[in-house]
């Protein structure tokens, strides 16, 4: 789940950078994969990283903040 959840995450992402450049013309690459696969990395981290504080807090008897 926490894959698919990135996957859209980054294809929204791209989609608004794509949006944001039309009409300017731009030198970079927004949809290498190599770009597409670091910003995967990175939110796939973030989402394990909140499950795993949710969890501690739920075992701790404390309510998880989001």
């Amino acid at each position: 789940m926490a894959e698919r959840f990135a996957v859209k995450e980054t294809q929204r992402a791209m989609e608004k950078l794509k949006k944001k450049g039309k009409g300017e013309p731009s030198a970079r690459r927004t949809n290498g994969s190599t770009q597409v696969f670091k910003n995967l990395q990175k939110i796939v981290a973030e989402d394990y990283k909140r499950k795993d504080d949710k969890k501690t807090a739920k075992e701790s008897g404390k309510a998880a903040v989001n």
